[in-house]
């Protein structure tokens, strides 16, 4: 009996070090992530953008007009006004509409028509880099280019 008991005990003390091994070994090659901030406040814009976007397009069926200001469409379809018109992202302060010539349902690529962007904490409207909406509703990330 006493074998059969400590055969048993140096099974369990081998498995409980080959877990433990196992843990550290996944630990090692997975290791945990970081909550990065920065993703998180662009993601958050890009969904503001892309609701943004939608009250556009219902704007423009609801009145068969384009919006005549990003301000026209936050406060005619959005309870929180500040929320939209913040940006949440560092360096950043809030959104500019560029209004297209046409209307966006006759718009032949919306796809391709930019028509809103980001706006840096000194007023300039990001034109080419960050996030920007176009008139189909897709929201893109272009980086800044490195020097």
């Amino acid at each position: 009996m006493k074998k059969l008991k400590s055969f048993n005990e140096s099974k369990l003390a081998i498995a409980i070090i080959l877990g433990l091994v196992l843990v550290l070994a996944w630990f090692a090659l997975f290791p945990p992530r970081r909550h990065n901030p920065e993703l998180v406040r662009r993601v958050r814009s890009m969904s503001i953008m892309r609701e943004i976007g939608v009250g556009f397009q219902v704007y423009a069926a609801d009145y068969g007009q384009n919006p005549p200001t990003l301000g026209a469409v936050i406060q005619e379809y959005f309870e929180d006004d500040e929320t939209f018109l913040v940006n949440p992202r560092d360096g950043f302060s809030g959104y500019h509409f560029d209004p297209p010539e046409v209307r966006l349902d006759e718009i032949s690529k919306p796809s391709e028509l930019a028509v809103l962007f980001e706006v840096r904490d000194d007023g300039m409207v990001a034109y080419d880099t960050g996030l920007i909406g176009y008139a189909d509703g897709r929201v893109e990330y272009v980086a800044e280019p490195e020097d």
